[in-house]
């Protein structure tokens, strides 16, 4: 079997390294139609024919691309051979994660990739390359037994600008999942949708100090505490093996909790939890695993009974969805991605690059969505199909 000769420059303004095979799986705007129409402000930009009813805003386009590709599972043996491919490499690895990847027993697999050019907003006024499909076939099935999706994005580098108004795809987000802006616009809903004063503050609460960058947190009872404004922590344990590890409250070490512990010495999606409480100048956070003595039967009792009001009456609930588990921070940027070169065909001027990254929550029956990070990263996660879950997004403060 011939392994295809990878470009080690790919195009111009993208490193991305890509066989002959993958190169037909850049976006190329003079397939399906594609053509320049004037906007209302007298501006080129680039147009599909309607091919598809979107499920969620008004027509949109499914883009075959020029790549089909046959491989074996389990092993996946033409991917895996084109190691001088990052695009090859790349869907390998997504392959691998998926349900299909995970089965053992070996058989062909066909793989077809296409784009989807959909409605930005819900009025279905203006469209955009908002992502990437890849359906996977058993030899003779008509349907596609599983559909790998990717968003798309573009970074605001001066060089990528002409593409990525082409395009009309959505910025990079920033890796900074605390920088600025997002505190303003979440800090502005907060004060637009004030909570009511419920009187009630928990039995306990960490108490995060004054001093933004400091070390040590205490835990304090409500008769201590200032009676400020508090945040709780909605979030997944884990494993029984993880949950084992998590910086909890037991009877031998109340009192040491009151007396004060360091910062490093709590699970990190406590200490993200930490982060967001001090962003937004929050000194109290409510955390069950500290402020509920995990061996007291009778604490147990009382607390539990208090749940509804704790999350209820909190100033805002972090809800941890990025994080499987209480050894998983939510704050760092961890899913794999890859750029690929664009180049217009139909505007030769028009050239740069676009950023995949795959949306875990696959769906066959549904090709034609790609939705937002945030509600893929919901979707898929293990903290939403918990039952108590349920129970704090009712209880929790909206």
């Amino acid at each position: 079997m011939s392994t295809p000769e990878a470009n080690p420059r790919g195009r111009e303004g993208c490193s991305t390294r890509l066989c002959e095979r993958c190169q037909g799986a850049c976006f190329d705007d003079s397939l399906n139609g594609g053509s320049i129409s004037l906007s209302q402000e007298n501006e080129e930009m680039l147009e599909f024919p309607s091919n598809h009813k979107s499920y969620s805003a008004g027509k949109g386009a499914i883009l075959p691309a020029g790549f089909e590709l046959y491989d074996w599972l389990p092993r996946l043996p033409v991917l895996s051979a084109s190691t001088e491919c990052d695009f090859c490499c790349f869907l390998r690895s997504a392959i691998m994660e998926s349900k299909i990847g995970r089965q053992v027993e070996a058989q062909e697999i066909r793989l077809k990739l296409s784009y989807g050019w959909w409605p930005q907003h819900d009025d279905g006024l203006e469209f955009a390359l908002r992502g990437m499909g890849i359906e996977i076939f058993l030899p003779g099935n008509k349907y596609a037994i599983e559909k790998l999706r990717f968003t798309i994005d573009s970074e605001d580098a001066m060089r990528l600008e002409q593409c990525k108004r082409w395009l009309r795809v959505h910025p990079t987000p920033s890796p900074d999942f605390l920088n600025q802006q997002k505190i303003n616009e979440i800090s502005a809903k907060l004060v637009q949708y004030p909570l009511p004063d419920s009187g009630f503050f928990p039995t306990r609460v960490i108490d995060l100090g004054a001093d933004p960058r400091g070390e040590i947190l205490k835990l304090v009872t409500k008769v201590e505490s200032l009676h400020q404004q508090y945040a709780a922590l909605s979030y997944c344990w884990g494993t029984p093996e993880e949950a084992e590890t998590q910086f909890k409250t037991l009877k031998c070490n109340l009192q040491d909790r009151h007396s004060g512990f360091k910062l490093s010495e709590v699970s990190p999606v406590i200490k993200d939890a930490v982060a967001v409480c001090r962003a937004f100048n929050v000194r109290y956070l409510w955390v069950d695993a500290v402020c509920i003595t995990q061996d007291d039967a009778y604490d147990w009792e009382q607390e539990s009974a208090l749940m509804a009001m704790i999350f209820n009456s909190a100033y805002f609930v972090v809800a941890a969805a990025a994080s499987d588990s209480c050894n998983e921070g939510f704050l760092s940027w961890t899913k794999p991605f890859i750029h690929l070169p664009f180049q217009s065909k139909l505007n030769p001027d028009i050239q740069g690059s676009y950023r995949l990254l795959p949306l875990p929550f696959q769906d066959a029956t549904n090709p034609a969505v790609f939705s937002s990070l945030a509600t893929e990263d919901y979707l898929s996660s293990r903290w939403q199909t918990r039952a108590w879950v349920y129970q704090e997004r009712v209880d929790g403060s909206e």
